[in-house]
C-alpha cells in the first residue's frame, strides 16, 4: 500500500508549530467573537425578560381595572337615547 503522493500538512509538520501559526488567526478572532457572542446573548435574554415583564404587567392592570370598573352592557334594541326601548316588547 502506497502512500498519497501529496503529502498533508500533518504529515509534513514535524511539531505543532506549523499547525499552531495557522490556526493562531481563528483562535485570536474566536477570542473576540465569544464573549461578543455571549454579550448578545445575554442581551437578548434580559430584553426578553423585560419585553415579557412589561407585558404582564399591563395585562394585570388592564385585568385589574376590568374588575373595578363595571362595564355598561347595551341592550339588543339598541344604544341609550336614540328611542329604542330594548326589551323586546311593542311598544306604541
Amino acid at each position: 500500500m502506497t502512500s498519497s503522493p501529496i503529502p498533508t500538512l500533518v504529515h509534513r509538520a514535524e511539531d505543532d508549530s506549523v499547525l499552531e501559526e495557522l490556526f493562531q488567526p481563528a483562535r485570536e478572532a474566536g477570542d473576540v467573537l465569544t464573549p461578543l457572542a455571549l454579550n448578545i446573548l445575554w442581551l437578548a435574554v434580559v430584553f426578553s425578560l423585560v419585553f415579557e415583564t412589561i407585558k404582564l404587567f399591563f395585562w394585570l392592570v388592564r385585568r385589574l381595572l376590568m374588575l373595578a370598573l363595571p362595564v355598561k352592557k347595551v341592550e339588543a334594541g339598541g344604544e341609550e337615547g336614540d328611542g329604542a326601548q330594548g326589551d323586546g316588547a311593542p311598544h306604541s
